[in-house]
């Protein structure tokens, strides 16, 4: 299977600087009106589907590590949730979470709608860190 070079979008709350083949949303992805956006998008590339959905969302760190836990298992769940809408038939996700309690039913939860999931843990993340990326591949519309 060859790679295919596809749309590339960057949606962040922050302001980015500009990347040559990169467009760019500035928005919250909790929000709904982020589907319209990702949807249009889409139309003006002539797609419909994104190839690979990568997230590194994380919200501000609080320093306590059941809320920072949550909260990124929640921001998780909706970048999943925008693959049930955008992501190919056997595209991938990656997707990265503060490790905790939830985080094992997490991968459970949505390895149902791909052929294989991995959780990892970078070599450049800090040693007491509980940062953990969590890779879905082969996506399968799942229906009924």
């Amino acid at each position: 299977m060859g790679i295919t070079r596809g749309p590339i979008l960057a949606i962040d709350m922050a302001r980015m600087e500009e990347i040559q083949g990169v467009h760019f949303i500035r928005a919250n992805i909790t929000r709904p009106e982020v589907e319209n956006e990702i949807s249009a998008f889409l139309a003006d590339s002539g797609r419909k589907f994104f190839q690979a959905v990568i997230s590194d969302a994380m919200s501000r760190t609080t320093g306590h590590h059941d809320l920072d836990h949550s909260a990124s298992y929640m921001i998780c769940e909706r970048v999943m949730q925008l693959c049930q809408s955008f992501l190919s038939e056997n595209g991938n996700a990656l997707v990265k979470q503060f490790q905790g309690d939830m985080t094992q039913g997490f991968k459970r939860k949505w390895e149902r709608f791909f052929e294989s999931s991995k959780i990892m843990k970078p070599k450049a993340s800090r040693g007491t860190s509980s940062e953990v990326y969590i890779l879905f591949k082969g996506f399968r519309r799942l229906i009924g």
